[in-house]
């Protein structure tokens, strides 16, 4: 099984209005192309390959653990842009901010999932959030280019989802396993180092 743990992004917003132009330039232009349904937008933290499903209780315990370290928290979401660039483009994404926070639950994600630290890079990690997919590569250069500066907000994220990848592809198909609120929890209070 292909699995990607993500933050969810369900809840955002993304208003027709501010999509005219590049809805009208996408009819100009004919390409082959599905908007990702809004019930599957998420912000990626890891992706794993090969999980077998007889591990998937074993993988919810542990990212309800992580759960317990972290709390909601917001990001900014700002400009399009293109993967793997808008000369050669096969997905469009908005632009996510790489905040402390959002940076913390990757990291933990990561050290918690994966045996092995040297298998996965900090500095490798660019939070999207994926919104269009083309079926072949395209030119999106004049399409993109009006949203390269816009603010989309402000939101929260207050929940970690468990994704299966059900069909690969150009236009991938996922199915939801499981999702799981952020709530912190603080640790108990001790007096000289004994919790009670």
């Amino acid at each position: 099984m292909k699995i990607l743990i993500a933050l969810n992004a369900s809840h955002f917003h993304l208003s027709k209005e501010k999509l005219k132009k590049l809805d009208h330039s996408l009819q100009l232009s004919k390409n082959v192309y599905r908007y990702i349904p809004k019930e599957h937008w998420h912000i990626k933290l890891l992706q794993l390959s090969d999980v077998p499903p007889e591990k998937l209780a074993e993988l919810k315990i542990k990212l309800q653990e992580i759960s317990f370290r972290h709390e909601e928290f917001f990001l900014k979401l700002n400009g399009l842009w293109a993967y793997p660039n808008q000369n050669e483009a096969r997905v469009l994404w908005i632009g996510v901010q790489n905040s402390i926070a959002l940076r913390k639950i990757q990291t933990d994600v990561a050290e918690t999932l994966l045996s092995e630290k040297d298998n996965w890079s900090d500095n490798d990690y660019k939070p999207t959030l994926p919104i269009l997919r083309f079926r072949n590569h395209h030119n999106v250069t004049d399409m993109i280019s009006p949203y390269k500066g816009m603010d989309f907000g402000k939101i929260p994220f207050h929940s970690l989802v468990l994704l299966e990848m059900i069909k690969p592809g150009a236009f991938p198909e996922y199915k939801k396993i499981a999702e799981i609120s952020l709530i912190k929890k603080e640790k108990p209070l001790s007096i000289t180092g004994q919790a009670f």
